[in-house]
């Protein structure tokens, strides 16, 4: 059955609302407040508050995976796989900011839920597999603790939505250049053994790590007044 005309803004005030006071904190008399509409009115919407709190987390979900698989599968070095990946990420939270970071603080690694459980894991394991093809080309270190650099990855990612501001003056791709460059620094082998075999797929990553970096350190677009820009304190 369709839903009624006004479901999505029913829905963007429901991730408004519990991005601003939590799930637990928000009330569905708030929501049909900030609606114009009667709470009675909202539940021909929904059953229940759970329903909205599904339809505000779906969006951003199934976008995050649905990317990581496709770029997974892409036919690129790892190096720029995980940078795509890191770049796609961002730009989820910056397009449905609210959306996302209902997703992140109220259901991603909490348990809440079999469904849940196997997304997350999914979209880490995804990431592993990155970092693993970049260790079998010779591009990553052979020792790289794979799951480690995959959670750090992560929880960059996902901490954006507690102090990153998108209005402010660093953009999406400005922010996710810079955790691309910190964790590929980490992850790239610079042995001579490495540059000597591996050298078109080591040159080409280290590239893309450095130049970035050297072009933003001439610009100052990642100073610490930008930075501090961006925060939402």
């Amino acid at each position: 059955m369709p839903r009624p005309s006004r479901w999505d803004d029913v829905v963007v005030a429901a991730a408004k609302a519990f991005h601003s006071r939590g799930f637990a904190g928000a009330s569905l008399e708030e929501i049909a407040d900030d609606l114009g509409m009667t709470k009675g009115s909202l539940y021909n919407y929904i059953s229940s508050k759970e329903d909205l709190l599904e339809a505000v987390i779906s969006p951003a979900a199934e976008e995050l995976l649905a990317t990581a698989r496709d770029i997974v599968a892409m036919d690129l070095p790892a190096s720029e796989k995980l940078r795509k990946l890191t770049r796609a990420h961002v730009l989820v939270i910056e397009r449905i900011y609210d959306f996302t970071a209902v997703y992140l603080h109220e259901i991603a690694g909490r348990h809440l839920g079999q469904e849940w459980n196997v997304r997350d894991h999914e979209y880490v394991r995804t990431i592993e597999s990155i970092i693993r093809d970049g260790v079998t080309e010779g591009v990553f270190k052979p020792d790289v603790q794979i799951h480690i650099c995959s959670m750090t990855l992560v929880g960059a990612l996902n901490w954006l939505t507690r102090w990153w501001n998108p209005e402010g003056p660093l953009s999406a791709s400005d922010i996710a250049d810079q955790i691309s460059d910190t964790i590929l620094t980490g992850l790239i082998r610079r042995s001579a053994s490495t540059a000597h075999d591996n050298s078109d797929s080591a040159k080409g990553a280290s590239t893309r790590v450095s130049e970035p970096m050297r072009t933003r350190a001439r610009s100052g677009s990642l100073s610490k007044q930008s930075v501090a820009s961006n925060s939402k304190e």
